[in-house]
């Protein structure tokens, strides 16, 4: 009982001390939102960078120009300034953002990816004098789910037409790369079915 207590107190605080640890939350302009433990911007020759640390315990660097805020415990900084007069002002940018993050959990990963494996690992059957017409399968698939991950709408109704540009993009995009995965997948099984069939 003790042993177990033990374990359950030292999981408890290497828990706790991972979240203190990671206190400070940093969003991209692509809608990217990780935490750090510590950071520092750079500013070297007229040329800024964010420097982290990650969660693997790793340095890594970005653009200052691609952060969109910084939140540490204390406060909350909007990194994006508008530089011209054809950038997205302040508000516009933060609606996109928002569009972006809600926009990368929408939509099923598995469903496009499993659609365009399906179809494409059926080209296998064909017989070798069609199999010119395998690579189509994928990249006509994975263009009609680029289309319809396009055009679909946000779960939360918006009248706002930055968010829902940005929600519809990186759903778009994450559908496309996983139905990308899925044709990939696709060929090298249909390439195996293939060999098979006529060994």
């Amino acid at each position: 009982m003790k042993k177990i207590l033990v374990v359950l107190t030292a999981i408890i605080l290497s828990s706790g001390s991972s979240v203190l640890m990671s206190q400070n939350t940093i969003t991209t302009i692509k809608g990217d939102v990780f935490s750090t433990s510590e950071f520092e911007i750079l500013n070297e020759n007229n040329y800024k960078e964010l420097k982290y640390l990650n969660t693997k315990g790793k340095y890594r660097f970005i653009d200052l120009d691609d952060v969109y805020s910084i939140k540490t415990r204390k406060e909350k900084s909007v990194v994006y300034q508008p530089q011209g007069e054809f950038d997205l002002t302040k508000d516009q940018m933060k609606n996109l953002v928002q569009g972006r993050i809600e926009g990368k959990d929408a939509g099923s990963f598995w469903a496009p990816f499993l659609i365009t494996y399906a179809a494409t690992s059926s080209m296998g059957f064909l017989d070798q004098g069609d199999l010119f017409a395998a690579p189509l399968v994928p990249l006509g698939t994975t263009i009609t789910i680029g289309i319809f991950g396009w055009t679909a709408k946000p779960k939360v109704p918006s009248n706002n037409e930055y968010y829902t540009n940005g929600y519809k993009e990186q759903r778009a995009f994450r559908m496309i790369k996983a139905s990308l995965l899925g044709g990939g997948a696709g060929l090298i099984t249909a390439a195996g079915i293939n060999i098979l069939r006529n060994n």
